[in-house]
Order: structure tokens, then C-alpha cells, then sequence
């Protein structure tokens, strides 16, 4: 595993806390200023490349959390890093908790992981390839192909 600098690290997961902040606020400005210009999202298995895609991928997710009439928090921790210099590729855990209003209940929503590409553009961290997938208990996501190589468009 390669060591990255602390200031890199850090800025890195301050990335990953405004994109969890951004989806679970409802800021789609915010979310896509995270991404570079030819940012891509796979989201289960599916790319939206793009910002407008990108964008659309966001206002679908919302309209999940609306119908439902639940609050969402998200989680990414446990970073992974593997790389060097002003690109990173980045794994970590995905935690999706929720409550249920009706019902007055809390619980985890799902689990799943991130695998992310940061690059470094000037002194910022953005995506620019970043992906959602289930978990899987039998696999370390570093030893399976990259989500971007296998999704379907």
C-alpha cells in the first residue's frame, strides 16, 4: 500500500465528507463541483458520464429518498489508497443509514464501497471516476477489475 501525504490524505477525505454532505443535503451544484469535466459515475453497475448524466444519476437518487419519505445519511470511511503523486485510486466503505418517518424507525439502508479515482487539479481533489457497488464479502475490491471497465452505459 503507498503512503500519501498527510495533507493529500486529508484533503482527500474532506472530498469524500462534501460529497456526503452534498448527496444528503440535496445539492446537486455542490455534488457535481466535486467532479472533474470528465467526471463519470457508476452507480450499480451503470455509467453516467458527464455532469448532465451525472446530474440526472442525482436527481433520480433524490426521487428514491422523496418517494419513500425517508431520511438518508451516507458514510464513506475505512480509505484505501493506491497511487501516487496527484492521482489516487481510492476504496472505501459505503454506509447508507436511514429513517423511517412513519414508522419513527432508524437502521442501515445499505453497505456497500466506493472505488474512486482523485486526481489532483492544481491544489484541489476532485473525482473523476467514481463508483457504488453492493458488497461482497468474498472479494477485496482491489482485486476485482474496475467498475468503470465493466458498466454497462
Amino acid at each position: 500500500m503507498n503512503r500519501i501525504p498527510l495533507d493529500d490524505r486529508k484533503a482527500i477525505e474532506d472530498l469524500f465528507s462534501t460529497y456526503v454532505w452534498a448527496y444528503d443535503c440535496s445539492d446537486e451544484a455542490g455534488f457535481l463541483e466535486l467532479f472533474t469535466e470528465d467526471g463519470l459515475v457508476v452507480g450499480l453497475g451503470k455509467k453516467h458520464v458527464g455532469k448532465e448524466a451525472m446530474g440526472a444519476w442525482f436527481r433520480y437518487l433524490l426521487d428514491i429518498r422523496e418517494r419513500e419519505g425517508d431520511l438518508w445519511l451516507h458514510q464513506a470511511a475505512h480509505h484505501r489508497y493506491v497511487g501516487s503523486g496527484s492521482n489516487y485510486l481510492v476504496y472505501s466503505y459505503a454506509t447508507h443509514y436511514n429513517y423511517a418517518v412513519e414508522a419513527k424507525t432508524y437502521g442501515v439502508r445499505s453497505l456497500g464501497y466506493f472505488v474512486s479515482e482523485c486526481v489532483k487539479q492544481g491544489t484541489e481533489w476532485k473525482f473523476r471516476r467514481f463508483s457504488i457497488s453492493h458488497w461482497d464479502k468474498t472479494t477485496q475490491p482491489w482485486k476485482k477489475s474496475l467498475p468503470w471497465d465493466t458498466a454497462a452505459i
